[in-house]
């Protein structure tokens, strides 16, 4: 009989009381069979309501495994054990203090944009089976709502999977993408279990795009459009961060996202963000910040149009306000320039406790996630 490591999580890893622990078996039955006697009739019932994963591919009971398998044991959306709360149930409390997370699923992307927040470095994201349980355990901390973000998510082989995850266990699902990896084969798989796509747009040309993207990307952001037009139940958010290279250009880039909204049938929104001064690497802030002045001027500018919903969020607005997961697992809360982390999101038992500890803005995080709900979540 061959000795496999097995990683448990949520309502087993707590029957169990070890996150990994050695089991025999000749297929992934078998090893569950051997935990189940080991742990008792608890754990057993809800191992068999759950999912099991060899190697980060989801198999079945018979799958056979060998030595230097790594097997993988994901409780169900609900364990539906007697007197447990289970993953999708009802939260207990009324109110909630992070409604949504950012879960930057990697650090690779297409784009070297100048003004990026997001993680660098990361070139080991967390496999599978521990992001599928990251997505589970933002359900048991009552977040209504997952962001799938990076870099860009669409480089993550298995984004499907965790969409689908997200989804399944009665998550709000957003993707925010560069765009320039979405297609129309995706959409049609994995777009039933998403609410909302958000793309950037730096220009309402080719030539203002691409002083801080990549060229063609204002083009692959209109197909991109385009094929969002077969799926109107996905709201498209459209997002323009504002630096000194494309300041003039907004209006125009309202018109074009104020035309897109009047011809298609799904809900449009447009947010205006001042970039802000944080990243993971150097950057050369003084060409490419607006002042505060000049970002005031262009929203009392925007503030007279007419159209599309527009949120404009300045510098002010924008710090203290997310919450994110990044890709090694890690809870981070930005405040001003710096990433504050908190360790393992999945070491997390209350993430409420955690966040009182933070310079979060809750009640800030709470107004600006106002008006992004859908009128009915699919299950």
């Amino acid at each position: 009989m061959t000795g496999i490591r097995v990683r448990l999580f949520a309502a087993l890893r707590e029957e169990a009381g070890a996150r990994v622990v050695e089991a025999t078996g000749r297929t992934a039955g078998e090893v569950i069979d051997t935990l189940a006697d080991r742990f008792g009739e608890r754990f057993g019932a809800i191992a068999a309501a759950g999912s099991v994963m060899v190697n980060d591919e989801r198999v079945g009971r018979d799958t056979p495994v060998e030595e230097g398998d790594e097997l993988a044991l994901l409780p169900p959306v609900s364990s539906g054990a007697p007197e447990s709360r289970g993953i999708g149930a009802p939260p207990e409390r009324d109110r909630y203090r992070v409604v949504t997370i950012d879960f930057h699923v990697t650090a690779e992307c297409k784009q070297e944009c100048p003004y990026c927040w997001g993680p660098k470095g990361y070139e080991r994201p967390v496999p599978t089976s521990t992001a599928l349980a990251i997505v589970e355990h933002v359900k048991t901390q009552s977040a209504r709502r997952i962001v799938f973000t990076g870099g860009d998510p669409l480089k993550r082989p298995d984004i499907g999977v965790l969409i689908r995850r997200a989804k399944d266990v009665g998550l709000e699902v957003a993707l925010s993408t560069t765009g320039d990896e979405v297609g129309p084969g995706f959409l049609a798989e994995v777009g039933p279990c998403i609410d909302l796509v958000s793309l950037p747009i730096d220009g309402s040309t080719e030539e203002v795009s691409s002083r801080t993207k990549e060229p063609g990307h204002l083009a692959a952001v209109v197909r991109t459009l385009e094929w969002l037009r077969s799926h109107p139940r996905i709201d498209v958010k459209l997002c323009t961060p504002v630096t000194r290279h494309n300041l003039n250009d907004v209006p125009s880039i309202l018109d074009l996202v104020d035309r897109y909204a009047r011809t298609t049938e799904a809900r449009v929104f447009y947010n205006v963000f001042q970039a802000f001064p944080r990243s993971m690497e150097a950057v050369d802030w003084g060409s490419l910040l607006v002042s505060d002045e000049a970002f005031a001027d262009l929203e009392r500018a925007l503030g007279c149009r007419a159209g599309v919903s527009v949120h404009v969020l300045d510098r002010a607005t924008l710090d203290r306000l997310y919450v994110m997961i990044f890709p090694d697992g890690s809870l981070v809360v930005p405040s001003g320039a710096s990433y504050l982390t908190y360790g393992s999101f999945l070491e997390v038992e209350d993430l409420d406790a955690v966040i009182a500890g933070t310079n979060f803005d809750a009640a800030k995080h709470l107004r600006h996630s106002r008006g992004w709900e859908k009128l009915e979540v699919p299950r």
